[in-house]
């Protein structure tokens, strides 16, 4: 078996900046402890804080206690320690909350406050965890998104049907998509008629009618009838594959808050620093109060200046907003959008003329001849065994009233459905199912503009 990429939608597996630390992208198939490391560290970081601060007013020793304690800081801040030491070799370092963080719990323990420091790194480590692991999901949305099309297409070649990588395919060939195929290609209908489910690209909630002429898009899937498909763009310049890089974009736009918590952080740091110094330095030179003294009041100012709320908070509730977005088919083009959501009072709709649930629903049956019952209960008969949204609509309407067996079921492509009924053929579908349907019926089909009408 060959395997087929997406060269122009696969996302590099490699080391972004996400928050204050590096973070390595994980992939989705990975183990759980290789997924959720991070958040497992930070956990049993949080498990030995408790354990020593509960033990130690249960008469645990205070030796027994920093032990405890000792274990919480390295899982806590192993990581923290490690991006630290690499931005330096890697002459990329910059005065950031991790180092503020990280010095501010070194001089928690040199005052003997071992549970403040170790809470300060279990509370910085467990939301990068989440932080990154927010970021990881959103960047698989992306690759799910990219996952819709196929990797391999139908081609007709010389009369022949002949499956050829996505990646290889030339504008112009003909692709052939059967019943319920996703498509592969953006392009043109050459030949068929069916009815596709565009609600992954357009957000339709109801399937789009195709024929000759139509455009299509990659990653639809189309409905009961086959379509020969001229394939008009190439792999990466597709619709989709431009919604993929659309989203991607978006996890790298800072949101305002994001850019001000940098900005603040990049000038609050080392202000922090220098003035802690001079804080330690200055008054015993000056013969103000002792050299521990001093010390002491400048490790209390380290740690209460840790910002880590305002440097945290942010760009995890912004991924997540993103990813959650994307997992619903709703585009957010950067953190500086999703925030001015927060402004928006007021939405005005205007693409179909209706306001939809994603749920296509009856809202009128007009029977020709007989009662709504008689009819609802023939529809649904044969729609029974449809999988079309539509039919779906119809049998949900008519659940309660007596059901009718239907006898074998004729599917006419990109028109209905036909079955018999107690001796009689029932026919169901648009219009065009009917070569001379009555004038009645097309009266009726007319007053009923604007909505998809099944006959």
């Amino acid at each position: 078996m060959t395997e087929h990429t997406h060269p122009d939608t696969v996302l590099p597996k490699e080391t972004v900046r996400v928050g204050c630390c590096a973070h390595r992208e994980v992939a989705a198939d990975a183990g759980f402890y290789v997924r959720y490391r991070e958040i497992v560290w930070s956990l049993t970081a949080g498990l030995f804080l408790l354990v020593g601060y509960v033990g130690e007013r249960l008469g645990l020793s205070h030796e027994g206690a920093v032990g405890l304690y000792l274990v919480t800081y390295v899982l806590g801040g192993w990581d923290l320690t490690v991006d630290l030491v690499r931005s330096v070799r890697q002459r990329r370092f910059v005065f950031n909350v991790d180092l503020l963080m990280l010095l501010a719990a070194i001089g928690a323990a040199i005052l003997g406050n071992w549970a403040e420091g170790a809470f300060l790194l279990f509370l910085f480590a467990l939301s990068h965890g989440l932080e990154h692991l927010a970021s990881d999901r959103a960047r698989h949305a992306i690759r799910a998104l990219a996952d819709l099309t196929p990797d391999v297409a139908l081609v007709l070649r010389n009369g022949r049907e002949v499956e050829v990588p996505i990646s290889e395919l030339a504008l112009g060939e003909t692709v052939l998509v059967k019943p319920g195929e996703r498509i592969p290609v953006d392009g043109t209908v050459s030949a068929g008629r069916s009815a596709v489910d565009q609600a992954p690209i357009t957000g339709e909630s109801v399937p789009v009618e195709k024929t000759v002429g139509s455009p299509v898009f990659a990653g639809t899937v189309n409905g009961d009838g086959a379509l020969e498909i001229a394939n008009e763009r190439a792999v990466g310049d597709r619709t989709l594959d431009r919604v993929v890089r659309l989203v991607e974009e978006a996890q790298t736009q800072k949101a305002p808050t994001e850019r001000f918590a940098d900005r603040f952080s990049a000038i609050f740091v080392p202000f922090v620093l220098v003035a802690d110094l001079l804080l330690i330095v200055v008054p015993p030179l000056l013969g103000l109060m002792s050299w521990s003294d001093s010390f002491y009041r400048g490790m209390v100012m380290l740690v209460g200046a840790c910002p880590c709320a305002l440097a945290l908070g942010t760009p995890s509730a912004v991924l997540a907003g993103i990813a959650q977005a994307a997992r619903h088919g709703v585009l957010v083009k950067g953190g500086a959008h999703l925030e001015n959501l927060g402004n928006v009072r007021a939405v005005a709709f205007d693409k179909t003329g209706t306001l939809t649930v994603g749920q296509p629903s009856v809202t009128d049956v007009v029977p020709i001849d007989g009662t709504e019952e008689e009819l609802l209960s023939v529809a649904a008969a044969v729609e029974r065994r449809s999988s079309h949204p539509l039919a779906e609509a119809v049998v949900c309407r008519a659940a309660g009233l007596p059901i009718l067996e239907a006898g074998e079921l004729q599917n006419v492509p990109g028109k209905g459905l036909r079955a018999t009924i107690g001796g009689e053929t029932a026919e169901v579908g648009s219009l065009r199912l009917f070569e001379s349907p009555p004038p009645r019926v097309v009266d009726a089909v007319v007053r009923l503009s604007g909505r998809s009408v099944i006959v």
